[in-house]
């Protein structure tokens, strides 16, 4: 189940706005503009520290960030009760530790 139901992103007036956290190229962003939300990209576990006060609709995080992980970043989000889904390798303890938290955990497909 995903953090935040696609009727609530119908329901909203404005373009949701997702902070997304990932040091990979930015191809998710350009998937997610499409579809009428607003995308903040940043790659650094402070930057995304520093845009949760901005209030986003919805964080989606890379595990992969470097001394961070899109845990912690999900961390911060849901304590400011902003949903959050990390992504990363199908990986049983990465997935444990995001649902434990609260978060929705996405296995990357592998290319």
């Amino acid at each position: 189940m995903f953090a935040l139901e696609p009727s609530e992103i119908t329901s909203m007036e404005s373009a949701p706005r997702v902070l997304v956290v990932t040091q990979k190229l930015d191809a998710l962003r350009w998937s997610l503009m499409p579809k009428g939300l607003e995308v903040t990209l940043v790659t650094t576990f402070a930057d995304a520290k520093a845009h949760l006060k901005t209030e986003p609709d919805l964080v989606i995080a890379d595990v992969k960030l470097g001394f961070y992980n899109g845990i912690h970043v999900a961390i911060r989000a849901l304590a400011a009760d902003i949903p959050a889904i990390v992504i990363g390798p199908d990986d049983s303890g990465l997935r444990r530790d995001a649902v434990a938290i609260g978060a929705t955990y996405i296995a990357e497909a592998v290319v």
